[in-house]
């Protein structure tokens, strides 16, 4: 044992020495001494040692890009989802700061809380004019250096902490990479970026046409990047044939780019604007697609909170819930009065008490259902604060004549129903067009995290809508009757 120990004692020298002689000629290089020392992102902190701050920040190289463990601009929560255990850590780059430099970033999990950041520490990675990197008093020429060492060392002294460094993590599944991603077209501009037609290679080898959304950081709030980096948060979990799909984020450099899912017929309510002609039936069923992709959400708990005929898109004969921006993952959303909001969707809860949920939804899906059904604007011919009244006072939309009346049932009394909890719940809705279209529920798509149901799941799941049909004869009537024929178009019962 004492030869063992002897043994390791020399090799541990041997490796103190090359670090030392690394250290000195890497100080002959470069002249004074530059510091890492922990942050506030966007601004630099000298360490206890009160050397001097970096002279330079460079662009990060091609070299360190292609890294599997460098995300680029990911934002600090992506960071905490990634970083789940203690010793974990990665390499990204600062969010923007008007006037300052970007910097690389070491982030690590300490396995304890700190100060700002949950059980996250922050520690910048600084820049010598010959371009080698720096962190703590060594210095690295490249980041597969620094890896190597954090991992053979396992604990390093930062500052006045002992920090573990055990696993490096690498790029996720929907961490995308620009030169994957190749822009064909400007197709229009979003709230806060610009939209192009492109193509995607997959990790197929496939060559997919997407819409690409580009976001130049620079140009927006903080605000406006936390908004857009938690729609993609969202988007990345959902899987199923009427959400639209988000393929990933390119965030390794600037632009931003969010790859989705391409409808070709583009928005839904500009579809059926430049197609009147649009069957009856035919927009029944688009209905029941619009109705299972917001089924879907409510299943993850998820509230839309604007749900109108312009945030779908249709393609492929497929509607397609889109524009997850004010999407709430909590039970209920409260909002500030005086907030923006598309009035002419919003249901009486919302305005009186300035709070979305999912009965809220239940409300502005059948306003969509009537976007879908009759066409054109909500409400047309009335301004803001005469709908306002109308929505407090109950009066609803009306319906032509040539609409069956289980329709307009199913929607006037099991969406717009005054009181929250005498509406339907979505799956309720759900089923209503469905038997109403004989169009089947899309199960989930399977993803390499989501495995489809089982058998026993949906045996399952027949049981308990075969109980329910039992247990609410009043609502499920109406929708098993309008399943007896099947309508060519809309005509009065």
């Amino acid at each position: 044992m004492s030869a063992a120990y002897n043994r390791k004692s020399r090799e541990c020298s041997r490796a103190s020495a090359k670090d030392r002689t690394r250290r000195k000629k890497a100080s002959e290089l470069t002249g004074p001494l530059l510091t890492t020392g922990t942050v506030t992102e966007g601004t630099t902190n000298n360490s206890d040692s009160g050397k001097a701050e970096p002279i330079s920040y460079g662009p990060v190289d091609s070299e360190t890009v292609a890294l599997s463990y460098y995300h680029g601009l990911i934002s600090r929560e992506d960071v905490q989802e990634l970083l789940k255990k203690p010793g974990d850590f990665l390499f990204r780059l600062t969010e923007p700061y008007p006037g300052q430099p970007r910097n690389v970033i070491l982030s690590v999990n300490v396995g304890q809380p700190t100060d700002k950041d949950g059980e996250l520490m922050h520690y910048v990675i600084s820049k010598t004019e010959n371009g080698l990197y720096i962190l703590n008093d060594g210095y690295y020429s490249t980041f597969p250096e620094i890896v190597r060492s954090l991992l053979r060392m396992k604990t390093t002294r930062i500052g006045k902490k002992d920090v573990q460094f055990l696993h490096v993590v690498k790029r996720k599944r929907w961490e995308l990479r620009h030169r994957d991603v190749d822009t064909e077209k400007k197709i229009g501009e979003g709230a806060f970026g610009e939209v192009y037609l492109g193509k995607f290679t997959n990790q197929d080898g496939e060559r997919v046409p997407v819409a690409i959304k580009l976001f130049k950081l620079e140009a927006l709030t903080k605000e406006q990047i936390k908004s857009i980096n938690r729609e993609a948060r969202i988007m990345r979990n959902l899987h199923h044939s009427n959400i639209i799909k988000l393929y990933g984020v390119a965030a390794e450099i600037e632009p931003i780019m969010l790859v989705i899912e391409l409808a070709d017929k583009g928005a839904l309510n500009t579809y059926l604007e430049k197609h009147p002609e649009t069957p009856a039936e035919k927009r029944l069923q688009m209905c029941a697609q619009a109705a299972f992709g917001v089924e879907y959400l409510h299943s993850k708990h998820l509230i839309h909170c604007d749900l109108a005929a312009r945030n779908c898109l249709y393609g492929e004969g497929k509607v397609k819930i889109s524009d997850f921006g004010m999407t709430a993952d909590a039970p209920e959303q409260k909002v500030p009065k005086g907030t923006k909001a598309p009035i002419r969707w919003l249901a009486p809860d919302t305005v009186v008490h300035c709070v979305y949920t999912q009965k809220t939804d239940v409300y502005s899906f059948g306003v969509l259902a009537w976007e879908i059904i009759v066409g054109g604007e909500p409400y047309a011919g009335f301004l803001n604060p005469e709908v306002l009244v109308k929505i407090r006072e109950g009066v609803h939309l009306e319906f032509p004549e040539s609409v069956p009346s289980k329709v307009t049932q199913l929607i006037k009394t099991g969406c717009w129903a005054m009181a929250p909890q005498a509406r339907y719940t979505m799956k309720d809705v759900s089923s209503g067009f469905e038997d109403l279209t004989n169009i089947a529920r899309p199960e989930p798509i399977a993803t390499p995290h989501h495995k489809s149901s089982s058998r026993t799941s949906r045996k399952a799941a027949k049981k308990a809508s075969y109980i329910q049909r039992e247990t609410f004869p009043g609502r499920m009537s109406l929708i098993n009757e309008s399943a007896k024929k099947k309508r060519k178009g809309f005509s009065k019962d």
